[in-house]
C-alpha cells in the first residue's frame, strides 16, 4: 500500500509540474510582444515555434492536422 501511495504522489507531483510548465509557457507566449517580428526574421518558422514554445508547438501539431 505504501508503494501505491508513493506512486500516486509521484504522479500527482508530475502532473502539477506539467501544469506549471504549460502555464509558464502560455504566459510567456501571451506576454511576447515582439514575437511576430521575431518569427518573421526566421527562415524556418516551424523550427522557431518548436524551439521557442515547445509545448504549444506539440499541441498545435496534435490539433492542427485534424483540421485537414
Amino acid at each position: 500500500a505504501l508503494a501505491l501511495e508513493t506512486m500516486e504522489e509521484r504522479i500527482r507531483k508530475d502532473l502539477e509540474d506539467d501544469r506549471k510548465d504549460a502555464e509558464c509557457e502560455l504566459s510567456r507566449y501571451e506576454n511576447a510582444r515582439l514575437m511576430h517580428e521575431a518569427a518573421e526574421r526566421t527562415m524556418h518558422i516551424v523550427r522557431f515555434w518548436e524551439n521557442t514554445f515547445p509545448l504549444l508547438f506539440r499541441v498545435a501539431m496534435d490539433v492542427l492536422p485534424a483540421q485537414a
